[in-house]
Parts: structure tokens; sequence; C-alpha cells
């Protein structure tokens, strides 16, 4: 499969996370027949749904946004720090428990930031 085919490219966009499509790879392998990579998009697709509907029934608890790779990094873009670089071999290289612990200060300042105002308009106010 071509990394550019559009729907890997729209639920790596998503925030889909590397374990999601092993785990949606082992259901295809150990189907009779083998199945392919469009029925391996299909089974993401299907539990990206199944997620979104549970997480909208009224009375339910929400799941904890670092409770996922996915959900961390879509925590991180919406904090404005954006997704782990995991492919940067780099002097700069940032590890996975370095970016989240970032991650999880930078949502701790956020939390602490009045109704209204964003953490960056108060780190640049207090200098």
């Amino acid at each position: 499969m071509s990394p550019s085919h559009p729907k890997l490219r729209a639920l790596i966009d998503k925030g889909v996370g590397v374990e999601t499509f092993v785990n949606a790879a082992e259901i295809c392998t150990k189907a009779r027949p083998v199945k392919g990579v469009e029925y391996l998009l299909g089974i993401v697709e299907r539990q990206l749904r199944e997620a979104a509907d549970i997480g909208e029934r009224p009375g339910m608890p929400k799941a904890a946004w670092d409770q996922s790779r996915a959900s961390i990094e879509a925590k991180a873009e919406a904090l404005g720090i954006g997704r782990w670089r995991e492919f940067n071999l780099g002097p700069d290289r940032e590890h996975w428990p370095a970016y989240l612990r970032r991650v999880k200060e930078a949502a701790k300042r956020e939390a602490r930031v009045p109704e209204g105002r964003c953490a960056a308009d108060l780190e640049m106010a207090s200098r």
C-alpha cells in the first residue's frame, strides 16, 4: 500500500496510531481467506465510528485524553504542540516519555487559564 493512499492518509491525519493498524492487520491475517488492505482500513474506520458513538452517549464518563497515542497527539495538537516526531533521528530527537511529559505539563497550564484566554496569552503577558 502506498503511504499516499487517501483512506490511509485520512486515518493518519485523524491521529490513528500505529498500534490500531497493527491490531487490524492481525485480524486480517487471521481471516480465511486472508483479507487485504481495504478490509484493514474498513476495520479501522469502523472502530473509529464505534468509539465516537460510545463517546457521545449521555451519562457515560469521558475517556481520559492521555489513554492512547492518538488521543495524546490530538491533545498536543489542540495545545499547539503538534504530533510526536517519531521518525526524527537527529540530535534534537524527543523520546516518547519526554513528549508525553511536555504535553501533560501544557495541559495542566491550559487548565489553569481563565475561560476566554489561552495559555499562550498568559505566557506572553507574564514576560
